[in-house]
Protein backbone atom coordinates (compact mmCIF):
# COMPACT_ATOMS: atom_id res chain seq x y z
CA UNK A 1 0.00 0.00 0.00
CA UNK A 2 1.67 3.58 -0.78
CA UNK A 3 1.70 6.27 1.73
CA UNK A 4 -0.80 8.16 -0.51
CA UNK A 5 -3.26 5.27 0.00
CA UNK A 6 -2.62 5.24 3.80
CA UNK A 7 -3.05 8.80 3.91
CA UNK A 8 -6.24 8.65 2.14
CA UNK A 9 -7.62 5.56 4.17
CA UNK A 10 -6.39 7.39 7.26
CA UNK A 11 -8.41 10.58 6.48
CA UNK A 12 -12.05 8.15 5.43
CA UNK A 13 -11.53 6.50 9.14
CA UNK A 14 -11.42 10.12 10.88
CA UNK A 15 -14.97 10.38 9.56
CA UNK A 16 -16.43 7.16 10.30
CA UNK A 17 -19.39 7.39 13.24
CA UNK A 18 -18.37 5.44 16.33
CA UNK A 19 -20.55 2.05 15.38
CA UNK A 20 -19.26 1.75 12.15
CA UNK A 21 -15.92 2.00 12.94
CA UNK A 22 -16.39 -0.44 15.45
CA UNK A 23 -18.01 -2.72 13.01
CA UNK A 24 -15.79 -2.46 10.49
CA UNK A 25 -13.03 -3.29 12.98
CA UNK A 26 -14.72 -6.34 14.28
CA UNK A 27 -15.07 -7.27 10.51
CA UNK A 28 -11.58 -7.07 9.59
CA UNK A 29 -10.08 -9.30 13.07
CA UNK A 30 -12.79 -11.89 11.86
CA UNK A 31 -11.44 -11.36 8.30
CA UNK A 32 -7.89 -12.16 9.54
CA UNK A 33 -8.94 -15.35 11.28
CA UNK A 34 -9.67 -16.93 8.36
CA UNK A 35 -6.93 -15.90 6.44
CA UNK A 36 -4.35 -17.38 9.52
CA UNK A 37 -6.20 -20.54 8.76
CA UNK A 38 -5.78 -20.18 4.97
CA UNK A 39 -1.74 -19.49 5.83
CA UNK A 40 -1.49 -22.60 8.02
CA UNK A 41 -3.27 -24.75 5.65
CA UNK A 42 -0.47 -23.14 2.90
CA UNK A 43 2.17 -24.02 5.43
CA UNK A 44 1.20 -27.64 5.71
CA UNK A 45 0.86 -27.88 1.87
CA UNK A 46 4.53 -26.12 1.29
CA UNK A 47 5.56 -28.82 4.12
CA UNK A 48 4.09 -31.31 2.25
CA UNK A 49 5.71 -30.81 -1.01
CA UNK A 50 8.96 -29.74 0.99
CA UNK A 51 8.78 -26.37 -1.66
CA UNK A 52 11.35 -24.57 1.39
CA UNK A 53 14.19 -27.01 -0.15
CA UNK A 54 13.51 -26.16 -3.39
CA UNK A 55 14.46 -22.42 -2.44
CA UNK A 56 17.42 -23.54 -0.10
CA UNK A 57 16.42 -23.55 3.26
CA UNK A 58 16.80 -26.54 5.47
CA UNK A 59 13.48 -26.56 7.63
CA UNK A 60 9.91 -24.90 6.98
CA UNK A 61 10.65 -22.52 10.13
CA UNK A 62 13.79 -21.12 8.62
CA UNK A 63 11.36 -20.26 5.41
CA UNK A 64 8.76 -18.81 7.25
CA UNK A 65 11.67 -16.40 9.10
CA UNK A 66 13.67 -15.67 6.07
CA UNK A 67 11.27 -16.04 2.86
CA UNK A 68 8.04 -15.20 4.54
CA UNK A 69 9.58 -12.43 7.10
CA UNK A 70 7.74 -13.79 10.36
CA UNK A 71 9.68 -13.22 14.03
CA UNK A 72 11.14 -16.46 15.31
CA UNK A 73 8.09 -16.63 17.92
CA UNK A 74 5.63 -16.20 14.75
CA UNK A 75 7.08 -18.49 12.58
CA UNK A 76 7.06 -21.12 15.58
CA UNK A 77 3.41 -20.43 16.63
CA UNK A 78 1.92 -21.08 12.87
CA UNK A 79 4.36 -24.05 12.81
CA UNK A 80 3.43 -25.60 16.13
CA UNK A 81 -0.38 -24.75 15.00
CA UNK A 82 -0.38 -26.20 11.80
CA UNK A 83 0.85 -29.26 12.40
CA UNK A 84 -1.62 -29.73 15.42
CA UNK A 85 -4.64 -29.04 12.89
CA UNK A 86 -3.07 -31.39 10.40
CA UNK A 87 -4.15 -33.85 13.41
CA UNK A 88 -7.00 -31.98 14.41
CA UNK A 89 -9.17 -30.46 11.82
CA UNK A 90 -12.19 -29.97 13.85
CA UNK A 91 -10.24 -26.76 15.60
CA UNK A 92 -10.23 -25.04 12.28
CA UNK A 93 -13.43 -23.84 13.76
CA UNK A 94 -12.37 -22.37 17.43
CA UNK A 95 -9.10 -20.91 15.76
CA UNK A 96 -11.40 -18.86 13.20
CA UNK A 97 -13.80 -17.95 15.90
CA UNK A 98 -10.82 -16.73 18.26
CA UNK A 99 -11.47 -19.34 21.04
CA UNK A 100 -8.38 -20.62 20.44
CA UNK A 101 -5.10 -18.46 20.43
CA UNK A 102 -1.65 -19.49 18.55
CA UNK A 103 -0.06 -19.05 21.97
CA UNK A 104 -2.35 -21.63 23.79
CA UNK A 105 -2.02 -24.07 20.74
CA UNK A 106 1.69 -23.74 20.39
CA UNK A 107 1.43 -24.38 24.69
CA UNK A 108 -0.55 -27.38 24.01
CA UNK A 109 1.69 -29.32 21.60
CA UNK A 110 4.73 -28.50 23.98
CA UNK A 111 2.62 -30.16 26.19
CA UNK A 112 1.67 -33.06 24.42
CA UNK A 113 5.40 -33.61 23.30
CA UNK A 114 6.93 -33.28 27.11
CA UNK A 115 4.08 -36.01 28.27
CA UNK A 116 4.91 -38.50 25.59
CA UNK A 117 8.64 -37.82 26.01
CA UNK A 118 8.59 -38.32 29.44
CA UNK A 119 6.16 -41.47 29.28
CA UNK A 120 8.91 -42.88 26.70
CA UNK A 121 12.41 -42.46 28.59
CA UNK A 122 11.40 -43.02 32.11
CA UNK A 123 12.40 -46.63 33.01
CA UNK A 124 11.18 -46.67 36.38
CA UNK A 125 7.36 -46.22 35.72
CA UNK A 126 5.21 -49.39 35.54
CA UNK A 127 2.90 -49.98 32.63
CA UNK A 128 -0.49 -49.34 33.96
CA UNK A 129 1.51 -45.89 34.71
CA UNK A 130 2.75 -45.62 31.04
CA UNK A 131 -0.63 -46.63 29.30
CA UNK A 132 -2.25 -43.92 31.48
CA UNK A 133 0.16 -41.28 29.96
CA UNK A 134 -0.12 -42.94 26.38
CA UNK A 135 -3.86 -42.62 26.61
CA UNK A 136 -3.21 -38.62 27.02
CA UNK A 137 -2.64 -38.62 23.22
CA UNK A 138 -5.33 -39.71 21.63
CA UNK A 139 -7.49 -37.57 19.26
CA UNK A 140 -10.38 -37.61 21.41
CA UNK A 141 -8.09 -36.47 24.59
CA UNK A 142 -6.24 -33.55 23.18
CA UNK A 143 -9.67 -32.22 22.21
CA UNK A 144 -10.70 -31.93 25.48
CA UNK A 145 -7.78 -30.29 26.80
CA UNK A 146 -7.44 -27.59 23.84
CA UNK A 147 -11.19 -27.44 25.09
CA UNK A 148 -9.45 -26.35 28.52
CA UNK A 149 -7.57 -23.59 26.72
CA UNK A 150 -10.22 -22.11 24.88
CA UNK A 151 -10.75 -18.19 25.64
CA UNK A 152 -8.22 -18.38 28.11
CA UNK A 153 -5.11 -15.80 28.03
CA UNK A 154 -1.44 -17.29 28.07
CA UNK A 155 -0.86 -17.18 31.60
CA UNK A 156 -4.28 -19.04 32.04
CA UNK A 157 -3.22 -21.19 29.53
CA UNK A 158 0.39 -21.77 31.36
CA UNK A 159 -1.36 -22.67 34.44
CA UNK A 160 -3.65 -24.90 33.21
CA UNK A 161 -1.23 -27.19 31.24
CA UNK A 162 1.47 -27.06 34.43
CA UNK A 163 -1.47 -28.65 36.91
CA UNK A 164 -2.24 -31.49 34.30
CA UNK A 165 2.22 -32.12 33.71
CA UNK A 166 3.39 -35.67 35.75
CA UNK A 167 5.71 -34.89 38.48
CA UNK A 168 9.22 -33.80 37.25
CA UNK A 169 11.97 -34.31 39.03
CA UNK A 170 13.67 -31.52 39.86
CA UNK A 171 17.43 -30.23 39.02
CA UNK A 172 19.55 -29.95 41.83
CA UNK A 173 21.48 -26.50 43.12
CA UNK A 174 24.24 -25.76 41.29
CA UNK A 175 27.32 -23.82 42.21
CA UNK A 176 29.97 -22.33 39.63
CA UNK A 177 32.51 -19.98 40.71
CA UNK A 178 32.52 -17.14 37.86
CA UNK A 179 36.02 -15.58 39.91
CA UNK A 180 37.51 -14.62 43.32
CA UNK A 181 33.77 -12.86 45.06
CA UNK A 182 31.70 -13.66 42.69
CA UNK A 183 29.50 -17.14 42.27
CA UNK A 184 26.79 -17.98 40.13
CA UNK A 185 24.11 -20.24 42.12
CA UNK A 186 20.96 -21.88 40.53
CA UNK A 187 18.62 -23.27 42.65
CA UNK A 188 14.21 -23.39 41.78
CA UNK A 189 11.82 -22.01 44.33
CA UNK A 190 8.41 -22.84 44.63
CA UNK A 191 5.49 -20.69 44.12
CA UNK A 192 4.82 -19.47 47.61
CA UNK A 193 8.84 -19.01 47.90
CA UNK A 194 7.78 -16.34 44.82
CA UNK A 195 4.89 -14.87 46.52
CA UNK A 196 7.35 -13.80 49.11
CA UNK A 197 9.78 -12.56 47.31
CA UNK A 198 7.57 -10.41 45.56
CA UNK A 199 5.80 -9.19 48.60
CA UNK A 200 8.92 -8.39 50.34
CA UNK A 201 10.05 -6.46 47.27
CA UNK A 202 6.78 -4.57 47.73
CA UNK A 203 7.14 -3.76 51.77
CA UNK A 204 10.24 -2.13 50.49
CA UNK A 205 8.77 0.47 48.13
CA UNK A 206 11.13 2.05 45.86
CA UNK A 207 14.39 0.45 47.10
CA UNK A 208 13.10 -2.75 46.57
CA UNK A 209 11.85 -1.98 42.82
CA UNK A 210 15.46 -1.40 42.00
CA UNK A 211 16.74 -4.73 44.09
CA UNK A 212 18.06 -7.45 41.34
CA UNK A 213 17.44 -11.02 43.35
CA UNK A 214 21.29 -11.03 44.70
CA UNK A 215 20.49 -7.67 46.41
CA UNK A 216 17.42 -8.39 48.28
CA UNK A 217 18.68 -11.68 49.50
CA UNK A 218 21.72 -9.69 50.31
CA UNK A 219 19.14 -7.50 52.44
CA UNK A 220 17.42 -10.67 53.66
CA UNK A 221 20.33 -12.51 55.16
CA UNK A 222 21.70 -9.33 56.68
CA UNK A 223 17.90 -8.50 58.53
CA UNK A 224 17.21 -12.30 59.46
CA UNK A 225 21.24 -12.52 61.30
CA UNK A 226 20.78 -9.76 63.31
CA UNK A 227 17.16 -10.38 64.39
CA UNK A 228 18.45 -14.36 65.48
CA UNK A 229 21.51 -12.50 66.98
CA UNK A 230 19.01 -10.69 69.19
CA UNK A 231 16.74 -13.66 70.00
CA UNK A 232 19.74 -15.98 70.73
CA UNK A 233 22.43 -13.08 72.71
CA UNK A 234 20.38 -10.44 73.70
CA UNK A 235 19.51 -6.71 72.42
CA UNK A 236 22.72 -5.66 74.57
CA UNK A 237 25.02 -7.78 73.35
CA UNK A 238 24.38 -7.06 69.70
CA UNK A 239 24.21 -3.44 69.79
CA UNK A 240 27.52 -3.77 71.68
CA UNK A 241 29.24 -5.62 68.89
CA UNK A 242 27.79 -2.90 66.37
CA UNK A 243 29.11 -0.38 68.43
CA UNK A 244 32.20 -1.67 68.66
CA UNK A 245 32.97 -1.95 65.44
CA UNK A 246 31.90 1.47 64.25
CA UNK A 247 34.57 1.84 66.77
CA UNK A 248 36.71 0.34 65.40
CA UNK A 249 36.13 1.41 61.35
CA UNK A 250 36.38 5.21 62.91
CA UNK A 251 39.90 4.55 64.17
CA UNK A 252 40.87 2.80 60.74
CA UNK A 253 39.51 5.81 59.01
CA UNK A 254 41.52 8.43 61.75
CA UNK A 255 44.39 7.08 61.33
CA UNK A 256 44.61 6.89 57.49
CA UNK A 257 43.34 10.83 57.64
CA UNK A 258 46.81 11.48 59.92
CA UNK A 259 48.93 9.52 58.17
CA UNK A 260 47.52 11.80 55.33
CA UNK A 261 48.26 14.48 57.18
CA UNK A 262 51.82 13.66 58.28
CA UNK A 263 53.09 13.11 54.58
CA UNK A 264 51.40 16.51 53.32
CA UNK A 265 54.19 18.93 54.08
CA UNK A 266 56.73 16.22 52.21
CA UNK A 267 54.30 16.40 49.37
CA UNK A 268 54.10 20.15 49.66
CA UNK A 269 58.00 20.62 49.72
CA UNK A 270 57.99 18.74 46.69
CA UNK A 271 55.59 20.53 44.19
CA UNK A 272 57.68 23.56 45.35
CA UNK A 273 61.60 22.24 44.70
CA UNK A 274 62.55 21.91 47.92
CA UNK A 275 65.54 19.63 49.35
CA UNK A 276 64.40 17.49 52.12
CA UNK A 277 68.05 17.37 53.51
CA UNK A 278 68.95 21.20 52.79
CA UNK A 279 65.76 22.81 52.83
CA UNK A 280 66.38 24.92 49.47
CA UNK A 281 64.36 26.48 47.51
CA UNK A 282 64.30 26.51 43.71
CA UNK A 283 62.66 29.32 41.66
CA UNK A 284 60.79 30.62 44.81
CA UNK A 285 61.18 34.14 46.22
CA UNK A 286 63.43 35.10 49.64
CA UNK A 287 60.98 35.78 52.32
CA UNK A 288 60.47 38.25 53.85
CA UNK A 289 62.91 38.81 56.89
CA UNK A 290 60.57 38.98 59.41
CA UNK A 291 59.52 35.43 58.83
CA UNK A 292 62.93 34.22 58.60
CA UNK A 293 63.51 35.14 62.37
CA UNK A 294 60.19 33.72 63.29
CA UNK A 295 61.47 30.74 61.85
CA UNK A 296 64.75 30.49 63.45
CA UNK A 297 62.92 30.74 66.73
CA UNK A 298 60.94 27.33 66.70
CA UNK A 299 61.77 24.33 66.81
CA UNK A 300 63.84 22.69 64.52
CA UNK A 301 61.69 19.39 64.29
CA UNK A 302 58.31 21.31 63.56
CA UNK A 303 57.13 21.82 60.54
CA UNK A 304 56.44 25.30 59.71
CA UNK A 305 54.90 26.05 56.17
CA UNK A 306 54.54 29.62 56.08
CA UNK A 307 51.95 31.71 53.65
CA UNK A 308 54.32 32.56 50.74
CA UNK A 309 55.49 29.09 50.61
CA UNK A 310 52.18 28.25 49.83
CA UNK A 311 51.49 30.13 46.79
CA UNK A 312 54.44 29.91 45.35
CA UNK A 313 52.87 25.70 45.80
CA UNK A 314 49.49 26.52 43.93
CA UNK A 315 50.93 29.09 41.68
Amino acid sequence: MSYNMKESLSINLKHLKDHELLTQTLNLVQKERQLLTQVLHHLKEVERRRLFSDLGYQSLFEYAVKELKYSEGQAGRRIQAMRLLKELPEIEKKIESGALSLTNISQAQAYFREVKKSAKFEPNKTESSKTESNKIFKASDKVKILENLENKSTREGQKILLQMLPEITLPKEKERILSENHTEIRFIVNQELKNRLTELRSLLGAKGATMNMAELIDYMTKTSIETIKIKKFGKKRVLNEKTMDKGRLSKKNAKSKLQHIETAPELLCSKAGINKETQHVSNVKPMDSSLSKGNKSRSSNYRYISQLLKQQVWQ
